[in-house]
C-alpha cells in the first residue's frame, strides 16, 4: 500500500509539470502573437499631406519645393509624380521636399506616396510651353500707356514674364496664361513686342508704334554740324527731324536715338527762327513742332599767312603733335618743288625746314607714325619726264633731318589713300593694299582693297579701324563708297555711302578728331560720326557736312589774271588732336574748330 501511494504522488507531479509546460507554452505563444500585433500597429503609416508647392509652373528641370506634413526624411521613401510622370526627389525632411520636374513633363497634380499611403496636391502644376502673341491693343501709344497683350503660354505670375517694347523693358501689372498687361516704358522704341517666360520667348508679328513726347532740346543755335540733343520719351528711329530750309524742308541727320534722347544735325541752309518738327514716318501719323534752331555763321579763322612761295596744287604734309609740316607740290611756273615748311600751332609761327631730298614732286603719299613724318612716292620729273616714284623718306622733327627708307613695293602715283592705326601705316595703290612697319622698315601685303580703284580717295582711322572714302573712278558710284578695314581680321567691308556732295570727289583729304572722322575736298568738309554717338562705336555711321571753307580763286600762272584756278579744290588738310588746318598753297592759312 505504501508503494502505490508513492506512485500516485510521482504521477501527479508529472501531470502538474506537463500542465505547467502547456500553460507556459500557451502564454509564450500569446505573447509572441501580441508582439507581432504590436509591431504591425507600429508599421501603420499616416498618409502624407501636401499643403502647397512653389513654383506652381515651370519647365523640365525646374526645382519645385513641396510643403506639407508626414513626409519621410529618407529621400528614397518619398515617391513623387507630377502630372503622372515620375520625378526625382533631391532633398527631404518630414515637412518639405525638393523635386526636379522631369523631362517630357505634363501638367497635373503632384502625388506623393510613402509606404503605400498617398497625398495629392490641391492644385495642378502647370508645365509652361513656348509663349505666343496673337494680338495687342492699342497698337500705338506713349510712355506710361497700358498695353494688353493676348496670346498663349504666358506665366500667371507677372514677375515671371519679361516684356520689352524694342529695347525698353516694361512693367507687367497683371498676368494670366493668355493675357498680359504692361506699361509702356520711357525708353520704348518702335518695333515688335517681345515676351519671354521660362518656356521660351516670342515676338509679335506686327510692330508697336511709339508716340514721342519732347521735354527739352539744346542748344538753340550753333554752326553747321552742331549736334542738337532732343530729350523726351519715345524718341526712336520712326521719327524724322525736319528743318525749314531756304529751299523748302529737309531732314536733319540723326546720329543716335535711345528712346529718351535723340541727337540730330541740322541740314545746310536751315532758316533761323523757324521751328523744326518731329514727323512720325514709322506707322504713325503724328507730327508736331518743337522749337527753332538758329544756324549761326562760324567761318574758320584765318591764321598767320604762309610766307613761302605760292603753290598751285597737289601738296603733301603731315602733323606731329602741334607742329604741321607742308611742302612739295608745284609752283606758279608749274615746276615741281621740294621745299618744306613748318607751322607751330602753339606760337602761330611759320619757319622753313630742310628741303625734301628726293627732289620736287606732286601727289606724294604722306603720314606720320609715333612722332616721325613720312613721304612716299608721288610724281617727279625725271629727265624732263613725269614719272611715278616709289622711294620712301622719313623726317625727324627733333633733328630736322630726312632719311631714306626701303622703297615701296609698287609705284605710288595719285591713286593712293592712307591711314595710320597704332604703330603701322596702311596704303592702298589701286586695289593693292600694304602695311608699313617703320621699326623694321618693312612693307607687308595685306588683303586687297575690294572696291573699284579710284583716284584721290581719302583715308582716316577711328577706334582701331581704317576708312577709305571718296575718290574719283571711271564709275562715280564707286567713288561715292566708303569702306572700312579691320586690321585684326585683315578684312574689308563696304558699309555705307557718302552724301551727294561727294560727286566726283577726288583729291580728298581725310583725318580724325576726337573720335570723329572727316573727309574734305577744298572748301567742302564732311564729318563722319560713328553711330551711336554715345556708347559703343561700331564701323557704321552718318555723314554730315559741317563746314564750307573759304573758296580761294587765284590767277593761273601766265594767264595775266584772265583765268583762275579754284585752289580750294586743291587744299591740304592736316589735323591735331582738336583742330584741323587747311592750306591752299597761297598765303592764306585757316583753322577749323569742330562743332560740339
Amino acid at each position: 500500500m505504501k508503494k502505490n501511494y508513492n506512485f500516485t504522488i510521482v504521477r501527479n507531479k508529472i501531470l502538474n509539470s506537463c500542465m505547467k509546460y502547456k500553460i507556459l507554452t500557451t502564454l509564450a505563444f500569446v505573447i509572441i502573437i501580441l508582439n507581432l500585433i504590436s509591431c504591425k500597429k507600429d508599421e501603420t503609416v499616416i498618409p502624407p499631406t501636401i499643403t502647397s508647392f512653389d513654383p506652381t509652373e515651370g519647365i523640365a528641370g525646374t526645382i519645385v519645393t513641396i510643403q506639407g506634413a508626414n513626409f519621410n526624411n529618407e529621400i528614397s521613401k518619398n515617391i513623387v509624380t507630377i502630372g503622372g510622370v515620375s520625378s526625382t526627389v533631391t532633398d527631404a525632411t518630414v515637412t518639405q521636399l525638393k523635386v526636379i520636374v522631369p523631362a517630357n513633363p505634363k501638367s497635373g497634380k503632384i502625388i506623393l506616396t510613402i509606404n503605400g499611403a498617398t497625398g495629392t496636391s490641391g492644385d495642378n502644376f502647370t508645365v509652361l510651353s513656348q509663349p505666343a502673341i496673337t494680338s495687342f491693343d492699342p497698337v500705338s501709344g506713349k510712355a506710361g500707356d497700358i498695353v494688353t497683350i493676348k496670346g498663349t503660354g504666358f506665366s500667371t505670375d507677372p514677375a515671371k514674364n519679361i516684356v520689352k517694347f524694342k529695347d525698353g523693358v516694361a512693367q507687367v501689372t497683371t498676368a494670366s496664361s493668355t493675357s498680359l498687361t504692361a506699361v509702356v516704358p520711357p525708353n520704348a522704341l518702335k518695333g515688335q513686342i517681345y515676351v519671354e517666360t521660362l518656356g521660351g520667348s516670342t515676338l509679335s508679328v506686327t510692330e508697336f508704334s511709339m508716340l514721342a513726347t519732347v521735354d527739352s532740346f539744346s542748344p538753340s543755335s550753333g554752326p553747321l554740324g552742331t549736334r542738337i540733343t532732343i530729350k523726351g520719351k519715345g524718341l526712336g528711329n520712326n521719327y524724322a527731324v525736319v528743318f525749314p530750309t531756304s529751299t523748302g524742308q529737309a531732314d536733319g541727320a540723326v546720329l543716335s536715338y535711345n528712346g529718351t534722347e535723340l541727337i540730330v544735325v541740322a541740314p545746310i541752309n536751315t532758316i533761323p527762327n523757324n521751328k523744326f518738327s518731329l514727323v512720325n514716318r514709322g506707322g504713325g501719323s503724328d507730327s508736331f513742332e518743337v522749337e527753332s534752331f538758329t544756324l549761326t555763321d562760324s567761318p574758320p579763322a584765318e591764321l598767320t599767312s604762309y610766307p613761302g612761295p605760292i603753290k598751285s596744287f597737289d601738296l603733301s604734309g603731315f602733323a606731329i603733335n602741334d607742329q604741321l609740316f607742308f611742302g612739295l607740290g608745284s609752283n606758279d611756273q608749274n615746276a615741281f618743288t621740294s621745299d618744306f615748311w613748318k607751322y607751330d600751332v602753339s606760337t602761330n609761327a611759320w619757319s622753313q625746314v630742310a628741303n625734301f631730298p628726293g627732289g620736287g614732286r606732286i601727289k606724294a603719299t604722306s603720314f606720320a607714325i609715333n612722332g616721325t613724318g613720312f613721304i612716299c612716292g608721288g610724281w617727279a620729273s625725271v629727265s624732263g619726264v613725269s614719272t611715278k616714284m616709289k622711294d620712301v623718306w622719313d623726317y625727324n622733327p627733333t633733328t630736322g633731318q630726312w632719311h631714306q627708307r626701303k622703297d615701296f613695293p609698287d609705284e605710288l602715283g595719285e591713286g593712293t589713300a592712307s591711314f595710320v592705326i597704332g604703330n603701322f601705316a596702311y596704303v592702298t595703290v589701286g586695289n593693292k593694299f600694304w602695311q608699313y612697319d617703320p621699326i623694321n622698315d618693312n612693307w607687308i601685303s595685306k588683303a586687297d582693297f575690294p572696291g573699284k580703284a579710284v583716284i584721290g580717295a581719302a583715308g582716316f582711322s577711328l577706334n582701331g579701324l581704317g576708312y577709305i572714302s571718296g575718290g574719283n573712278g571711271t564709275n562715280i558710284g564707286d567713288g561715292l563708297s566708303t569702306w572700312y578695314y579691320d586690321p585684326a581680321k585683315d578684312t574689308w567691308k563696304k558699309e555705307f555711302f557718302l552724301t551727294p556732295f561727294f560727286d566726283n570727289f577726288d583729291r580728298c583729304h581725310g583725318f580724325s578728331i576726337n573720335g570723329v572722322g572727316y573727309v574734305a575736298k577744298g572748301s567742302r568738309l564732311f564729318q563722319f560720326v560713328p553711330v551711336p554717338y554715345y556708347g559703343s562705336l561700331p564701323a557704321t555711321g552718318v555723314w554730315v557736312q559741317v563746314q564750307t571753307m573759304p573758296d580761294i580763286l587765284t590767277p593761273l600762272p601766265g594767264s595775266g589774271g584772265g583765268s583762275t584756278v579754284r585752289n580750294a579744290n586743291q587744299g591740304l588738310y592736316l589735323a591735331t588732336k582738336t583742330k584741323a588746318y587747311v592750306w591752299y598753297g597761297s598765303d592764306k592759312f585757316w583753322v577749323f574748330t569742330p562743332p560740339n
